[in-house]
C-alpha cells in the first residue's frame, strides 16, 4: 500500500496547484481577449486561414488519449510543468509572429500543452483533495480559475490603451510560465498507471457520445468565428472585446448556481433542451442580425 500524504502535505499541494490554476487562467484570459484583434489587425487573417489554424490547433485535443497514455508512467507534477511550459512559450512566441505559418506552428505548441494540462490537473486535484472533500476542493479550484480569468480579461481592458497588442501575449506567456513553476512543485506521491483514470467506451452511452460530438462541433465554430466576426466585420475594438468576454465570464459564474438548481428541479434533459434551443436562436442571430450592439449581446449571452 502506498503511503498517503499527510494533511499538511496535501494543503501544500493544493496551494501550489491553486497557484498553477490561477496563473494559467490569468494567462488564458489575456490571450483569449487579445487573439482575435491580433489576428485581424496584425496578421490580416481571412476566415479560411483562421479555420485552417484552428483545425491544426485542435489536433492535440483529438490525440489527447494517446498523449495521456504516453505520459501515464510519469509523475503528474513533472508532466504539468512541461505542458504548461509549452503553453507559456507558445503564448509568448505569438508576439513575434509575422505570418500565418508561424501562427499555426505556435498555436499547435501551446495547444499541445493546454490539452495535456486539462486531464493532468484534474487528476492532481483529486489526489491532493482531503478524503471525502473532492467535490468541495474541485469547486474551490474552479472558483480560483474563474477569478483569475476575470483578472486577466480586466487587465486587457485596462492595459489595451497603454501597451502594444503583441505585448499582451508576452504577459500571457509569462503568467503561464509561472503556472508551470507552481505545478512542477506540487508535492504528490508517485502513482502507478492502475491509479490513473482509464478510457471507458460503452454502446449504451452512444447518445451521450453523440451529444458531446455535436456540442464540441458547435463550441468550436463559436470559439473560432464569433469574436472574429465582430472584430473583422464590425470593427469591434480590443477594449470592447475584453468587456464582452468579462461580462460573459462574470455572467457564467453568476448563472452556474441557478442552472444547477434548475437541473435539480426540472432534470438535465429539459435544461439541456432549453439551453440548446437558446443557442440555436443565438446562432441564427449571428447569421441574420446586422446591428453591432445586438451581435455583441448575442456573444455575451452565448458565452453564458
Amino acid at each position: 500500500m502506498q503511503h498517503q500524504p499527510q494533511a499538511p502535505l496535501k494543503r501544500r499541494a493544493l496551494l501550489f496547484l491553486a497557484g498553477a490554476i490561477f496563473f494559467v487562467s490569468l494567462g488564458f484570459g489575456f490571450f483569449e481577449s487579445s487573439f482575435n484583434n491580433f489576428a485581424v489587425t496584425e496578421l490580416r487573417l481571412t476566415p479560411r486561414s483562421l479555420g485552417i489554424m484552428e483545425s491544426a490547433r485542435e489536433s492535440p485535443g483529438f490525440l489527447n488519449a494517446l498523449l495521456s497514455g504516453a505520459t501515464v508512467h510519469l509523475p503528474e507534477p513533472a508532466v504539468a510543468g512541461v505542458c504548461l511550459s509549452l503553453m507559456g512559450v507558445g503564448f509568448a512566441a505569438l508576439s513575434r509572429v509575422l505570418r500565418t505559418l508561424g501562427l499555426i506552428f505556435w498555436a499547435v505548441v501551446w495547444s499541445l500543452g493546454f490539452h495535456t494540462w486539462g486531464p493532468v490537473s484534474s487528476t492532481m486535484a483529486l489526489r491532493a483533495s482531503p478524503p471525502g472533500e473532492e467535490g468541495k476542493t474541485l469547486g474551490w479550484l474552479n472558483s480560483v480559475g474563474s477569478l483569475a480569468g476575470l483578472v486577466g480579461v480586466g487587465g486587457v481592458f485596462l492595459l489595451s490603451g497603454h501597451l502594444a497588442l503583441r505585448s499582451l501575449f508576452v504577459i500571457a506567456g509569462g503568467a503561464v510560465l509561472l503556472a508551470a513553476a507552481c505545478a512542477a512543485r506540487v508535492p504528490l506521491a508517485s502513482t502507478t498507471s492502475q491509479a490513473r483514470p482509464r478510457l471507458v467506451l460503452r454502446r449504451r452511452y452512444w447518445l451521450y457520445y453523440l451529444l458531446c460530438f455535436l456540442d464540441g462541433w458547435r463550441r468550436q465554430m463559436w470559439y473560432t468565428f464569433a469574436l472574429f466576426l465582430l472584430v473583422r466585420e464590425y470593427d469591434t475594438s480590443l477594449r470592447i472585446v475584453a468587456l464582452l468576454v468579462f461580462l460573459g465570464r462574470l455572467g457564467s459564474i453568476l448563472a452556474a448556481p441557478q442552472i444547477g438548481k434548475a437541473i435539480d428541479r426540472f432534470g438535465p434533459r429539459s435544461v439541456m433542451a432549453l439551453g440548446y434551443t437558446a443557442i440555436a436562436a443565438i446562432f441564427a442571430g449571428y447569421c441574420f442580425l446586422r446591428l453591432p450592439l445586438l451581435l455583441r449581446a448575442c456573444y455575451a449571452v452565448d458565452y453564458i
